[in-house]
């Protein structure tokens, strides 16, 4: 009697040792899972087209949405240079326009449109940022923005 209990016993400690070693096995799996708390990355920028812009030198700049923000990304312009802006479709100007610059990249942003702005960019940081341009420089009807920017802009 006390023999066929050792049987089992040892059989049960095989089944638990060899279920232990396939759970482990599978572990490596689980790493690569998204489970629902993780937090998901987010997807790339989408590319758009919500104006036409010209200038700047032959380098492109790509527009993107930031939620209900249109962002013009300069990051990959020179540290001087200028461009045109003008709305693709007839329904006109985004409601908020900002432009994306890395800090130092240059220290003035001129803006034409309606009004003239000026904003200063920091030198300070590492990662881009974002500048809103007030929507009072492209109320309906503007028919373009000048862009420009470099290290001391001066003029009228």
């Amino acid at each position: 009697m006390v023999h066929r209990e050792l049987r089992g016993a040892r059989l049960s400690s095989r089944i638990v040792v060899l279920s232990v070693l396939l759970g482990l096995t599978g572990c490596a799996s689980l790493q690569n899972m998204s489970w629902p708390w993780t937090k998901q990355a987010p997807p790339p920028a989408e590319i758009v087209a919500e104006l036409t812009v010209e200038g700047a030198g032959g380098t492109a700049i790509p527009q993107y949405w930031s939620r209900n923000t249109l962002v013009l990304d300069l990051t990959g312009a020179g540290s001087r240079g200028s461009a045109t802006a003008r709305p693709a479709f007839e329904r006109g100007w985004p409601v908020r326009v900002a432009v994306r610059v890395n800090p130092g990249q240059f220290n003035t942003l001129e803006v034409r449109g309606a009004q003239r702005v000026v904003l200063a960019v920091t030198a300070e940081g590492a990662t881009p940022i974002d500048i809103a341009i007030a929507p009072s420089t492209h109320p309906k009807g503007t028919p373009q923005l000048e862009l420009a920017w470099g290290q001391s802009l001066t003029g009228s």
